[in-house]
């Protein structure tokens, strides 16, 4: 449980495999505004895994759920937070919020985190427009790898119209985005990848995409029967 017994209470959930394996990480709910990335954590919370361990927190902010909103007053006094910009790589997290949540990703070990968001704009190539059907690595680990191998699975068996082809990018991190996947990568050396759906497809179109993606990632650790 993150921040237990206060407002902003969360919690963690344990899905543990029987035989030895990795341990990924599922972030839902950093934007209340973003249902496709909560409800499909909460959906895959409930997966039954052959090993390994599915560490998902699915509201990630539960005050920005709970009304609906990217931004949420956690403090009480007006001031209109994001959380996924309070998580400086290098540095202590901002809020007390951050800071559980990174003292859980910190603790358990992770292999791999998926941050699961969706945009109300398609991601062309870095336009401005919006980030939705783009998937975002770090430089850490097997990252970009991972980024590629989705992006081809997800346009070959789910995508029939081009405009919402998956695209995406993988940067590195100097530090000034503050956002949860870069802090992975950059303190942890941890592989990390930001998911958007765009907002435009129905709830149901992307909450399979987004789980989908997850399952992707975890067959292949292992994680589940051949």
């Amino acid at each position: 449980m993150v921040q237990k017994g206060l407002a902003e209470e969360t919690p963690v959930h344990v899905v543990a495999g029987e035989g030895y394996g990795p341990t990924v990480m599922v972030v839902g709910g950093m934007h209340g505004d973003e249902p496709a990335g909560y409800n499909s954590a909460a959906r895959i919370a409930r997966w039954n895994i052959k090993s390994g361990r599915l560490m998902v927190i699915p509201e990630a902010c539960k005050p920005a759920v709970r009304k609906g909103n990217r931004l949420s007053d956690r403090s009480g006094d007006g001031n209109l937070q994001d959380l996924n910009r309070e998580f400086p790589a290098g540095k202590t997290p901002w809020s007390p919020l951050a800071r559980g949540i990174w003292n859980v990703v910190a603790d358990k070990d992770i292999d791999f985190l998926l941050d699961l968001h969706s945009s109300s704009g398609l991601y062309k190539w870095g336009n401005g427009g919006g980030v939705g059907q783009g998937i975002f690595a770090t430089n850490a680990g097997e990252a970009d790898q991972v980024r590629r191998r989705l992006q081809s699975y997800l346009n070959d068996g789910f995508i029939d119209n081009d405009t919402y082809k998956f695209t995406g990018a993988t940067a590195g991190e100097d530090g000034s985005k503050r956002m949860l996947k870069h802090k992975v990568g950059a303190d942890l050396n941890t592989p990390a990848i930001l998911f958007e759906t765009y907002r435009g497809l129905s709830d149901e179109r992307q909450e399979t995409l987004t789980t989908s993606a997850v399952y992707n990632v975890c067959r292949r650790k292992g994680m589940f029967d051949k």
